[in-house]
């Protein structure tokens, strides 16, 4: 299996086998490719017509759901892929059904696990189209107030002309949305990258045009059975705009296949929450996390691990201000590699809830197993086994908070964390740290493990030589 980079001339390959997708999410499409590029590490291998996607999810190579002739077959190669690089297998964006058959055709244990946030709403074709009944009364008076106030509004499809008006409007957006969360800014960002691509692709899209003057865009794709809605901005003085550019947008598409209006997902946003629930969606669409052959899967429970200094034990709802300044201590991060600010991962406000929420997420589909480093009761750290690869490895840090440093509370909640890893989960632990971090490579060397190799960022380390 040959995975190729992220390219326009690579997604003009893939694009015929997306396009006939019977995947329900909007994950796998054309659009969402354009939109989710950076960062990502974007990769896409074709296996007997079959279409595998990988990119990164919870700082971890992860892989769609096959799509193509040959679904099992393709399950079945990815797999073997998988153990021969000794790497993690974990496929995103399966759906429930979708599930079962992993489990079923891969015959290994699995762990899986959905967020709400991201969740894709569906809506049938024929009631938003119509907005009949009383249920879309809302939405018709928001329309014809709309058409009322602005008689002389235009919508039709974006030309290469308009693009030097669009960027303009989007910059009339940008200003007034500037307290928005990294997810909308990204999304701003990459909607210009589908923009430089609009005609290379067989987008359908809208511009909603009042007084000669943009009001909104909107830009989507058909994929399978779906019109997929990958943006709709417009700007807030326009009362009544963003049901009325929505309602021209899925009249103006016209295809005999169409079933279904995928507006994607709220990334727990709760205003978009709220309107995308108002358009009354016939089903939400729940996108599992599935991680194979974990050994998480063989614990009932997360152990306390007690230490002569220190005692290892699951997070409790206690720790959460402890946790939340750890995850948010920016100096105290560069070394362990993380920037919260820049982890997409993250939607809205970061508050007591963000971080404790994720590694309870994360452990249960098997991602890693987290501890609270505790120090007569009170935390002071965290200890983490993840990277679960299919050949047996898995990977161990420590972070302890700043204030704490120079006690070696690190070098032995790092040795508990080392032995629970080999002898309960039954791992080869192995580690890394950056080369100039001289505490972190002493606390490992400490723990009886020894350096395999380096390369310009990290020094790399197991429990085997």
């Amino acid at each position: 299996m040959e995975f190729l980079d992220y390219s326009l001339e690579n997604l003009k390959k893939i694009a015929p086998i997306v396009a006939k997708s019977k995947l329900l999410c909007n994950d796998v499409s054309i659009g969402s490719f354009l939109l989710w590029n950076k960062g990502f590490d974007l990769a896409f291998a074709v296996v007997d017509e079959t279409l595998i996607v990988r990119q990164n999810v919870s700082g971890e190579p992860s892989y769609s759901y096959p799509v193509g002739k040959n679904e099992e077959g393709a399950l079945l190669a990815l797999a073997e892929y998988a153990k021969e690089k000794d790497i993690p297998l974990m496929i995103y964006g399966a759906e429930k059904e979708q599930v079962g058959t992993i489990g079923r055709v891969l015959s290994r244990p699995i762990l899986f696990g959905y967020e709400r946030k991201w969740s894709d709403y569906l809506y049938r074709i024929e009631d938003v189209r119509a907005f009949a009944g009383k249920k879309y009364a809302g939405q018709r008076n928001h329309i014809h107030k709309f058409e009322k106030t602005y008689p002389d509004h235009l919508f039709r499809k974006i030309e290469k002309e308009d693009l030097p008006a669009v960027a303009g409007f989007l910059g009339e957006y940008a200003k007034e949305h500037e307290d928005g969360g990294i997810e909308e800014k990204s999304e701003l960002l990459q909607t210009k990258e589908l923009l430089d691509a609009l005609f290379d692709f067989p987008f359908e899209s809208g511009v909603l045009f009042v007084e000669g003057k943009i009001a909104a865009i909107t830009i989507g794709e058909i994929v399978g059975e779906m019109l997929i809605i990958h943006t709709e901005k417009a700007l807030r003085r326009y009362e009544g705009v963003y049901p009325t550019i929505f309602h021209l947008f899925v009249n103006s598409v016209r295809n005999e296949n169409l079933r279904y209006v995928n507006r994607e997902d709220d990334s727990d946003d709760l205003g978009l929450r709220t309107s995308k629930m108002q358009y009354h969606p016939c089903f939400l669409v729940d996108k599992y996390l599935v991680k194979v052959d974990s050994p998480v899967s063989r614990l009932k429970e997360i152990p306390v691990l007690k230490g002569e200094k220190v005692v290892l034990r699951p997070f409790r709802e206690e720790d959460k201000p402890a946790y939340l300044a750890l995850s948010t201590d920016e100096e105290n991060n560069k070394f362990w590699g993380y920037d919260y600010r820049e982890d997409e991962s993250i939607t809205g406000k970061v508050d007591e809830n963000t971080f404790y929420d994720q590694q309870a997420f994360d452990y249960s589909v098997g991602n890693s197993v987290n501890f609270a480093v505790t120090l007569d009761g009170r935390m002071i750290g965290e200890s983490i086994v993840y990277r679960f690869t299919m050949g047996g490895k898995a990977e161990i840090g420590c972070r302890i908070a700043k204030e704490r440093h120079g006690h070696g509370y690190g070098e032995e909640a790092f040795a508990l964390t080392k032995r629970f890893a080999e002898e309960t989960l039954g791992v080869l632990p192995v580690a890394r740290c950056y080369r100039e971090n001289t505490p972190s490579a002493k606390m490992i060397e400490a723990s009886g493990m020894r350096k395999t190799g380096e390369d310009e960022s990290f020094f790399y380390y197991s429990a085997k030589d």
